[in-house]
């Protein structure tokens, strides 16, 4: 079995890895306060899913392509 370079990866793996991004996003910082012997207050809970959506945002633009002018001619 040879582990080849998909430049084109399909939709449902796209999915899965942010959900994956999404998920470690917001269960890293929440362990980590837990571990601290404390449950989180609002405002963190906000914040865990405010970061693992900037994960998943970022991850998802690099699949986007952009034009410039000068290739829309």
């Amino acid at each position: 079995m040879a582990i080849k370079f998909d430049l084109d990866p399909t939709i449902p793996r796209v999915v899965i890895i942010a959900l994956l991004l999404f998920a470690e996003g917001f269960c890293i910082p929440a362990y980590t306060i837990t571990q601290q012997g404390r449950f989180p207050e609002p405002v963190e809970w906000v914040t865990f899913v405010f970061g693992a959506a900037i994960q998943v945002v970022t991850y998802l633009l690099t699949f986007l392509g952009f034009k410039t002018p000068e290739d829309e001619k």
